[in-house]
């Protein structure tokens, strides 16, 4: 079913028709209204609505934005625009946290040797240190003991 046209070959799909639920009307293009909630009126009835409450005729939620169907497509492709570069500027905050995290982990992991070089050259002058005590030497000589010096004046 369709609306045809003068030419019989052309066969156009009929425009999707919102009901206005006020008066029960058809909605022409030019005179509908969309409110915040989703719901589609004449721009006449839901101002008329307005009047007395601030709400939505159909579901009750409180209208603050009235739009027509040429805002309504700016706004939801101002709206995708929006959430492209949302999505664009997520995907860099989470490059640059694993770029960090990746760093991070770097900087402990070398702490961690630098510490455990640390702990592993103590470890090594505690043994030569205990070892001197023994009268070693790292070398495994036995040390011979000094000679002190003797002073020509004495």
């Amino acid at each position: 079913m369709g609306i045809t046209c003068s030419a019989p070959s052309r066969v156009f799909p009929k425009a999707p028709c919102y009901e206005c639920p006020i008066c029960m009307d058809c909605i022409d293009i030019d005179t509908m209204v969309t409110t915040n909630c989703g719901h589609h009126f004449h721009d006449t009835c839901i101002t008329k609505c307005l009047e007395h409450k601030h709400t939505c005729p159909m579901c009750r939620t409180d209208v603050y934005e009235l739009q027509t169907p040429r805002t309504l497509l700016a706004n939801t492709k101002a709206a995708a625009a929006h959430a492209v570069r949302l999505a664009a500027l997520e995907r860099k905050a989470i490059a640059q946290a694993r770029k960090d995290l990746a760093k991070e982990r770097r900087r402990r992991r070398m702490r961690e040797e630098a510490a455990a070089a640390m702990r592993e050259r103590a470890e090594w002058h505690q043994a030569i240190a205990a070892m001197r005590l023994e009268g070693f030497r790292h070398d495994d000589r036995r040390v011979k003991p000094r000679r002190r010096r003797q002073h020509r004046f004495e």
